[in-house]
């Protein structure tokens, strides 16, 4: 694909991206209003959004190095034997 193709799909999916968002936020808004005690939630609902999209990242990572974080845990973590 040729540079210029590139960034003509990259500014109409940037833009696309950036009014639909708008748009879905918009519509839900006022589909549901205002949701009574959503500020109780608020840092919860922040740390589910960040954290379940990275949970196949996380699983990737462990499958590919779960040895090595298991003999670097054993090493550090291991209890110290009595000396006497």
């Amino acid at each position: 694909m040729n540079y210029r193709r590139f960034v003509t799909f990259n500014l109409m999916g940037g833009l696309f991206w950036a009014i639909g968002v708008t748009m879905l936020g918009y519509g839900l808004g006022k589909a549901f209003g205002s949701i009574e005690g959503i500020d109780r939630y608020f840092t919860l609902l922040v740390l589910a959004f960040f954290f379940i999209p990275g949970l196949p990242g996380l699983i990737h990572l462990w499958n590919d190095y779960r040895d090595d974080v298991l003999t670097w845990l054993k090493k550090h973590f291991a209890k110290q034997s009595p000396e006497a």
